[in-house]
């Protein structure tokens, strides 16, 4: 609202660089004990039934097509909300992220992952539900806070289960492949809730079209209930 496209750019760019600041605070540890081939693990890896329930588990859990590209428009259109607010909410939703993440570790010390799997599957049913109350900047500040700690909370419980399915050998690699999900979940999110916004909101409006994307959400959510107990581990 108040700087240019360029100074935005410029002071974008320049956070990343945060990053290097620290590298001197990062400990590199050489692993010495025998380790298994890579590709035999990752074999194991793909071969077991924990791989494939732990990566539906992490698609499903985020496909949420009412967030992204079309909540934007629907923010900045329908609802009228200023730059200033969006970009509010938005650090609102950061804050609130963080300490989501400090609650997370100290109740993963106390309770198993499937317990805060199974939880965050209810928790995220119930929260994505309640976004079709999302219609004041009141009413948005409140979900924005909510959804932003119990995002952070449960995905974190997404990434210990698959951290815990990772093979011995190819951890890092095994890791890495789920992450990979979690990318093509968020682009595929995105790209259905853009299609689909824009052919719902033709007959049924703006609101009737974020109404329909947030009940999609919330049972892509739900059908994630059976896939919550702990993983087959494959090493």
């Amino acid at each position: 609202a108040h700087l240019s496209y360029r100074a935005i750019f410029a002071l974008t760019a320049a956070f990343p660089l945060l990053i290097v600041a620290s590298l001197p605070f990062s400990e590199t540890r050489t692993l010495s004990e025998s380790r298994p081939p890579v590709w035999s693990s990752l074999g194991a890896l793909i071969r077991s039934k924990g791989f494939w329930r732990v990566s539906a588990l992490i698609f499903l859990y985020n496909f949420n097509p009412f967030k992204g590209t079309a909540f934007f428009y629907y923010q900045s259109g329908p609802l009228g909300f200023s730059k200033t607010l969006i970009g509010t909410l938005t650090s609102v939703g950061g804050a609130a992220g963080m300490a989501g993440a400090a609650l997370f570790g100290r109740a993963c010390a106390r309770v198993d992952s499937e317990r805060l799997a199974r939880a965050g599957v209810a928790a995220g049913v119930l929260l994505t539900a309640l976004y079709l109350a999302y219609l004041s900047p009141a009413s948005a500040l409140v979900l924005t806070a909510l959804t932003g700690a119990a995002e952070v909370f449960f995905r974190l419980s997404m990434m210990d289960l698959a951290a815990r399915a990772c093979p011995h050998g190819a951890e890092a690699t095994g890791f890495a492949l789920f992450m990979s999900v979690f990318n093509l979940t968020a682009w595929a999110s995105n790209a259905a809730g853009g299609v689909l916004y824009e052919r719902w909101s033709s007959s049924a409006g703006a609101h009737g079209a974020m109404a329909g994307l947030i009940l999609l959400s919330a049972l892509m959510t739900a059908a994630c209930w059976p896939l919550t107990r702990p993983p087959e581990n494959a090493a």
